[in-house]
């Protein structure tokens, strides 16, 4: 009897290879057993993951391949599926628009990804039924499948071409996370230049694109050379294969296959590792989230990969009779990618209440179970609109006794923010 750990690593910036590695061992086990658990996982699964159809391919059947694909997209899913949920928050402060253009001249409707099942594997059956057009309109340093390496096939050209699409959207929806983000920052002013927060300050580092066109076209390489250059390449301060997790073994070992594990993994961390630096700038303004209602983000930007493994049914193990070895990582010693594991709020200083309708008066324990008003604030913020409190009796917004007293009313809703 084998019981078979399944990885369920709690990052936000996950890896695939400790996954992939085993998931291909277990679709090329020859043991019926491993077949019908694999059968099981999947029903499990159910519509997860939401961009990968069944079955994958119409001509091809090769389990290995099919299960490192669902791997990949479960990583592209878990950006989406993250950034997704912080627009819906951000879009109660910020107006968003949840359609994304992407090649082709497609528009994609990021909410219904995860509300409708059969409507990303439409974008996709279209993808492939206009694969000659969509392709084309793929970076050159991205294609594969074509020939170019070895290999050519329309099915998979199809895969490079959606993926390809996958990552705009998680490109598209870090763009509309710091648009949003920074729309508030507008809307709520008064509140962001009191708290003195700081600016963000953009990312710091390389894109490394015209290094990959200039390696990929030098003739002089041979496509084993060309292999280990990409896998040296660095965004920040990570090598491609860092954000693999490492190398794996495969049973169908061809060059085109190791291209198109370093490109799709280029093109995907070019939009991660970012997204990931905006995540440490968000935990950096959590005062001012938290200040103005969007303090939700910051659960979704310590919502980790583990945890959405478990959200779409993943399981953590599995048990076998037959014994099964599951070989490690031929080459696990990468560095370890950073992740955002815990975020607090300091709310030392502040107040903050939710007011109901016609109420005038705030005082004793606020929604953070905080309380304070010992002596006057220095700014009431009604709905982000900044007031002086005073302390005489005429005053709009009056302290006194340990309470703010705001005479003309509030409406039910209305945001009541206090800075000592």
């Amino acid at each position: 009897m084998a019981t078979i750990n399944i990885p369920c690593s709690s990052v936000i910036l996950p890896t695939k290879a400790e996954l992939t590695n085993i998931f291909i061992q277990l679709a090329n086990s020859p043991y019926d057993e491993v077949k019908e658990a694999l059968d099981d996982i999947d029903k499990l699964l159910g519509n997860f993951p939401v961009s990968v159809p069944r079955p994958l391919y119409n001509e091809l059947d090769i389990p290995e391949i099919e299960w490192e694909k669902r791997i990949t997209a479960m990583v592209q899913e878990y950006h989406n599926y993250v950034g997704v949920r912080i627009l819906e928050i951000v879009n109660k402060v910020v107006p968003i628009d949840f359609e994304i253009p992407v090649i082709g001249g497609l528009r994609i409707d990021i909410l219904k990804i995860w509300s409708d099942p059969s409507y990303i594997k439409s974008i996709k059956k279209i993808t492939c039924e206009n694969i000659d057009t969509i392709y084309a309109l793929v970076p050159d340093q991205y294609k594969t499948y074509d020939g170019r390496y070895g290999l050519d096939s329309k099915e998979l050209q199809c895969d490079v071409a959606f993926s390809y699409i996958m990552s705009q959207l998680n490109g598209g929806i870090l763009g509309l996370i710091m648009n949003g983000i920074s729309g508030a920052i507008d809307v709520f002013d008064e509140i962001w230049d009191t708290l003195g927060l700081p600016s963000f300050a953009g990312f710091d580092f390389t894109d490394p694109t015209s290094l990959v066109q200039s390696i990929l076209a030098d003739q002089t390489k041979s496509v084993q050379d060309k292999l280990d250059a990409l896998s040296n390449i660095a965004i920040g301060p990570f090598s491609l294969i860092d954000a693999l997790g490492g190398e794996f073994d495969t049973s169908i070992d061809i060059a085109e296959r190791d291209m198109n594990r370093l490109l799709e993994k280029l093109q995907d961390f070019i939009q991660e590792y970012p997204t990931y630096l905006y995540k440490v700038y968000m935990e950096s303004i959590a005062k001012f989230l938290d200040a103005i209602g969007l303090g939700k983000i910051l659960e979704f930007i310590v919502f980790d990969f583990c945890d959405f493994l478990s959200l779409i049914g993943m399981p953590k193990s599995i048990t076998l009779e037959s014994v099964l070895e599951i070989a490690p990582l031929t080459n696990s010693s990468v560095a370890s990618l950073p992740t955002i594991s815990n975020i607090s709020v300091d709310r030392s200083g502040s107040l903050k209440y939710i007011a109901t309708e016609g109420q005038t008066e705030f005082t004793g324990v606020d929604i953070h179970g905080n309380s304070g008003l010992n002596s006057k604030p220095r700014f009431v913020f009604i709905n982000g609109t900044k007031k002086i409190p005073g302390v005489i009796l005429s005053s709009e917004v009056l302290y006194s006794d340990n309470t703010i007293t705001i005479s003309a009313g509030t409406n039910e809703g209305d945001t009541i923010f206090i800075l000592d």
